[in-house]
């Protein structure tokens, strides 16, 4: 660790700030004038030792940028989170901002009069944001044309798919030319599995790998491309803590999400999950596929000559660099599809909320606009990491690279230091400083570049409210995952014989109701979006 400061003025500092949260922590306001602006902000996170130091000098740095305002700020555990939050939601719900996480349903909280419209706010005192954030995350935090949640920008887009090899069996193997050609063109058209001259490019690579002696474990099937989620808006919805199969989908190119269910695209499904059933018989795949617990860890066996001849998963432009660090060989990584503007609500699973009783929304919108912004940054990065030169130093002012004094991995945030607030529960990760051991383009490309990319989705912040058909969701579901991994690894000789009987049942269970019931609400949300 590196020697913090000369003593005396580390000394100085330290009691400055002190009388200055010691008066903070009573009245945030003192010594700002009679006329100051107090926003009362309900925040999740953890309060570390010099919490209140922190927040008197972020409020003192905040008079540059907004005069007379400043923070009151109030930080509750995720873990009680949720109950806090319905709590003060009851009581009147005057806080100017209130953190908005993953434990939270926005259109619960909502229908419950929690929040307040954010729509003229935004157009008023928010004009930065719409720059600063993809349309997108608007898009999924609004409910009857109403902007609800300023969305903590982080990685959000749904990834592109990614196909990883080893580059020794790559180089000698496997035609990326073609691989290429064959991924644009299947982006390009409206199928849902998998094209016949993807599949040979892949097929004809493990094909030479067998003739060579290396197909070892062969393909690591368990993410591939037949999970057909990577490709489709609608294919299944997390309700609860169980993922529901709706057996109904809507198009990544339809503008107007005409839904489908399996029994409308059957001879498709039948002719991919045929391809997969051959690969089974070649032996492509592992005939212990069915009850491989985790299927991450083998791929690190190639250098033993145990490993898989390729594996499939998220992908970005780091990822060959990451992957090749992470197996400890080096690494090819192709793209497939594209990156995907999500659909859920609260995309980024962290926003921030103007709750219905706020007393000073303006001003709270005005924050929140520099917050998320170039001009904010420095604000932002207090709010996350503390003060310069007692919790952290510069060690690269020019490119936002700094130097924790109490490192403790990663972005330098958790309960062993002495300050810290998750960086992505409160603003824009975009701005974020990176520290020791972080990679400073990847938060900024992921942020800046890769969000922005996604292909919008015309369902963006539409979700299925199932309640009209709970039980045959239940029961589509259960039929699902019966059917689902016995196809996805080839085990089922009779390919069309199984994919019509699970259809049949799929049927009398109630899926085409389901898909009624979807095609019903899609079409509601397009009129009034």
């Amino acid at each position: 660790m590196r020697i913090k400061k000369l003593l005396g003025i580390a000394l100085a500092l330290v009691f400055v700030f002190s009388l200055a949260a010691c008066a903070a922590e009573n009245n945030p306001a003192a010594g700002f004038g009679d006329d100051v602006v107090v926003l009362r902000w309900l925040q999740g996170g953890d309060n570390t030792p010099d919490s209140a130091q922190v927040w008197a000098a972020v409020n003192e740095a905040l008079q540059e940028f907004l005069p007379g305002t400043v923070l009151d700020i109030t930080v509750i555990p995720f873990g009680e989170y949720e109950q806090r939050f319905q709590l003060e939601a009851a009581a009147g719900g005057q806080w100017d901002i209130a953190w908005f996480g993953w434990m939270l349903h926005l259109s619960n909280e909502v229908a419950n009069g929690a929040l307040m419209p954010m729509n003229d706010l935004i157009d008023r005192y928010g004009q930065n944001l719409r720059e600063e954030l993809p349309s997108f995350m608007f898009d999924c935090n609004t409910i009857d044309g109403n902007i609800y949640l300023i969305a903590n920008n982080q990685v959000a887009a749904r990834p592109a798919g990614g196909f990883f090899a080893p580059k020794e069996l790559a180089d000698l193997y496997l035609d990326a030319a073609a691989f290429e050609r064959a991924a644009q063109a299947w982006a390009a058209s409206d199928q849902i599995f998998a094209p016949d001259d993807f599949l040979d490019v892949i097929e004809d690579y493990a094909q030479q790998c067998l003739d060579a002696g290396r197909i070892m474990l062969g393909m690591n099937i368990h993410y591939f491309v037949g999970n057909t989620s990577a490709r489709n808006i609608w294919f299944n919805s997390r309700i609860g803590d169980r993922v529901e199969h709706l057996g109904g989908f809507a198009k990544a190119h339809d503008p107007a999400s005409a839904i489908y269910n399996y029994s409308d695209i059957v001879e498709e499904e039948i002719a991919y999950f045929e391809r997969i059933r051959s690969w089974n018989e070649k032996g492509f795949i592992r005939r212990d596929a069915l009850t491989v617990d985790d299927w991450q860890i083998d791929f690190d066996n190639f250098p033993q000559g145990n490993g898989y001849i390729f594996r499939t998963f998220n992908y970005d432009v780091f990822q060959a660099e990451t992957q090749s660090a992470r197996h400890g060989f080096e690494v090819i990584a192709l793209p497939y599809l594209y990156p995907m503007a999500p659909t859920s609500a609260n995309p980024t699973a962290t926003s921030q909320s103007i709750m219905h009783g706020a007393r000073n929304p303006e001003r709270a919108m005005q924050f929140l606009n520099l917050l998320n912004s170039a001009e904010g940054a420095y604000i932002y990065n207090m709010l996350a990491y503390g003060i310069e030169g007692i919790h952290w130093d510069y060690t690269d002012r020019e490119n936002g690279i700094i130097e924790t004094y109490d490192y403790a991995g990663g972005h330098a945030t958790g309960g062993d230091v002495s300050y810290a607030l998750p960086r992505w529960a409160i603003g824009n990760t975009r701005y974020a400083y990176a520290t020791q051991g972080v990679d400073p383009g990847y938060d900024r490309y992921m942020t800046g570049v890769f969000n922005f990319e996604a292909m919008p989705m015309p369902l963006s912040g539409f979700v299925f409210n199932s309640s009209a058909v709970i039980a045959e969701v239940a029961a589509v579901t259960d039929i699902v995952q019966e059917y689902e991994q016995g196809l996805m690894y080839g085990m089922y000789s009779d390919v069309r014989a199984t994919i019509l009987e699970r259809n049949a049942r799929l049927d009398a269970a109630g899926g085409q109701r389901i898909k009624e019931e979807i095609q019903r609400q899609v079409d509601a949300f397009l009129t009034n979006r």
